[in-house]
C-alpha cells in the first residue's frame, strides 16, 4: 500500500484557525464526515492519533499524512444506493 505524500500538511493550530476563519463548528465537520465529536477536539488538542478513528480523523484534517477513508455516514449514505 502506497500512503500519498501530501505537501499540503497542516499543524493543529492552522486546523482550528480554519474552522475560526470560516465559521464552521468542530461539531459540525464530525458530524458531517461520521467521526465522533470528542475524538475530533482529542485529535485537534494534540490528543496520539496513532491509530483507529483518530488516525483518520487526523488524515482528514490533514494533519498527518495517510491513506484517507470515508467517515461513515459517508459509507452508510454509499450502501444506501
Amino acid at each position: 500500500m502506497t500512503i500519498p505524500k501530501d505537501a499540503t500538511m497542516k499543524t493543529r493550530e492552522q486546523v482550528l484557525a480554519e474552522f475560526v476563519m470560516s465559521g464552521r463548528s468542530i461539531a459540525g465537520w464530525a458530524r458531517e464526515n461520521g467521526f465522533k465529536r470528542h475524538l475530533v477536539y482529542f485529535v485537534l488538542r494534540g490528543g496520539r492519533a496513532l491509530r483507529g478513528e483518530s488516525h483518520h480523523i487526523a488524515v482528514a484534517l490533514k494533519i498527518k499524512n495517510g491513506v484517507p477513508r470515508l467517515g461513515r455516514s459517508a459509507t452508510a449514505h454509499a450502501s444506501r444506493r
